[in-house]
């Protein structure tokens, strides 16, 4: 069974995705010139108990792409979520405080997971 960990505590105030980390992080850490995809869409969205705001980087040009999710959500549900994320071993995920981190950077539709790696660091490192 896995067990998911806070790794430090974390305000459960929801933020907005796109403002956790900078264009110019992401650029560095995807290794190209990407985007935010449709600008404004990561505000954050509540539905029932839980609330989940994401960011979407793309380059079309170069087919990678960047995308990490929030989630605010009761213990329960916000533990089954990281175990599925954990289990289907693709997408980075872990738990700060009250909020699940999601990432991932593809190439096309492959993960890059040393990528998705650093990016899941940097939006842990910025999520309040």
């Amino acid at each position: 069974m896995l067990v998911a960990g806070s790794v430090e505590p974390a305000n459960a105030t929801p933020q907005t995705a796109c403002a956790i980390v900078t264009v110019a992080d992401v650029r560095a850490i995807v290794a190209a010139p990407v985007d935010v995809f449709e600008s404004g869409s990561s505000a954050p969205i509540a539905k029932g108990d839980r609330t989940i705001s994401t960011c979407t980087y793309a380059s079309p040009k170069t087919k990678r792409g960047a995308t990490f999710s929030l989630l605010w959500a009761p213990i329960a549900e916000r533990n089954a979520t990281y175990t599925y994320y954990v289990k289907r071993n693709q997408e980075r995920a872990r738990i700060k405080g009250d909020v699940l981190i999601v990432a991932s950077v593809r190439i096309g539709r492959a993960i890059d997971v040393p990528a998705s790696t650093k990016l899941l660091d940097a939006v842990l490192k910025n999520v309040r």
